[in-house]
């Protein structure tokens, strides 16, 4: 991934340019400790999804390195504290069909059944606890060049920048599918989705379906 070019497309200045990918070098070193469990999350999961509880909120503590860091139940809940003070989304217990409809990683499935927990946990958020826990604290401010609505839906390039820590997030599309990047520091969570630590993430490769008109 040639880091500088995304630099220079999202308009970042020149003096700034070493500063960031100093940053982005750091950021991959970081993230490289993450990978032996993204890599394994599939397997694992397979072993640890069904011996889950059907009210369980967090995997067990020996494999709390594959854990997520919003829910092993999904993401489009009310946020709740817990009593430690840590916060998290909790699914509802009562298999209805709004709770269903809302399990959009899994389609028709309830957010607690055991395929919806694999899917999670095991192929579209690996080890994000882990990630989490591997981040920087929220708290410095934040800048941002390029376009700020890059998505499925939005080919662009934007980099984001929050104290020493630099985030590029790329979509190019091609044809129904779109290639994202997205590597460093998720400012982007903490600056839009109130996220209180900005997750380390390397992935400079992934192929999805493109959500645009």
């Amino acid at each position: 991934m040639n880091l500088l070019k995304y630099l220079q497309a999202a308009g970042v200045p020149e003096t700034l340019q070493p500063e960031a990918l100093a940053s982005l070098q750091r950021a991959e070193e970081i993230a490289s400790g993450a990978v032996p469990y993204k890599w394994t999350a599939p397997l694992v999961m397979a072993w640890v999804v069904p011996r889950l509880a059907w009210d369980a909120e967090a995997l067990p503590a020996r494999y709390a390195k594959w854990d997520n860091d919003i829910s092993i139940n999904g993401d489009p809940w009310p946020w709740a504290q817990r009593p430690d003070g840590t916060w998290y989304r909790p699914a509802p217990l009562d298999d209805t069909p709004e709770a269903r409809a809302a399990c959009y990683w899994a389609e028709g499935h309830h957010p607690r059944s055991r395929w919806a927990r694999y899917i999670w946990l095991g192929w579209r958020n690996r080890a994000s606890k882990l990630a989490h826990d591997l981040g920087a604290p929220s708290g410095a401010p934040i800048a941002l060049w390029g376009d700020e609505k890059v998505g499925r839906s939005h080919a662009g390039v934007c980099v984001y920048r929050m104290g020493d820590c630099w985030q590029i997030m790329v979509v190019d599309r091609w044809g129904p599918f779109v290639v994202r990047r997205n590597v460093g520091w998720k400012i982007n969570n903490v600056r839009d989705n109130q996220h209180t630590v900005a997750n380390i993430t390397w992935l400079p490769w992934s192929l999805l379906r493109w959500k645009g008109d």
